[in-house]
């Protein structure tokens, strides 16, 4: 779990965008792309690799609806607005993954049906 908090931060803090595992299958999610990093590139690895992504780039919308009209899927975002970059957004950051991971955990929500595609507003 130390590790899972450790990434997040290093992402909050330094504005990278982040993958998480689906339904948290690994206990180690990664750092994809810094920030900067062309959006269509970071949305097509994390797909490839099954990962959500978290990410601080709101415009990544546009990108996501590209994907759509493409009929390619993407594996999840979860967005952290800009007001949640930084130290003081982490805990907000962290406590609604934990969430969002809690609803997968007890079968409330599955990946398939509420991360896939879909992107969550933290």
């Amino acid at each position: 779990m130390s590790l899972f908090v450790v990434i997040i931060f290093s992402a909050v803090l330094f504005g990278a965008s982040a993958t998480l595992s689906p339904a948290w299958r690994t206990a180690q999610p990664r750092i994809a792309l810094s920030e900067g990093a062309l959006a269509p590139l970071v949305l097509a690895y994390a797909f490839e690799d099954g990962d959500a992504l978290l990410t601080h780039a709101e415009p990544i919308t546009g990108h996501i609806a590209a994907r759509h009209r493409e009929d390619k899927g993407h594996a999840g975002v979860f967005i952290a607005g800009k007001h949640l970059q930084g130290e003081h957004g982490i805990g907000t950051i962290v406590t609604s993954i934990l969430e969002y991971h809690a609803l997968i955990v007890a079968s409330a929500w599955t990946v398939q049906e509420d991360v896939d595609n879909h992107v969550k507003y933290i």
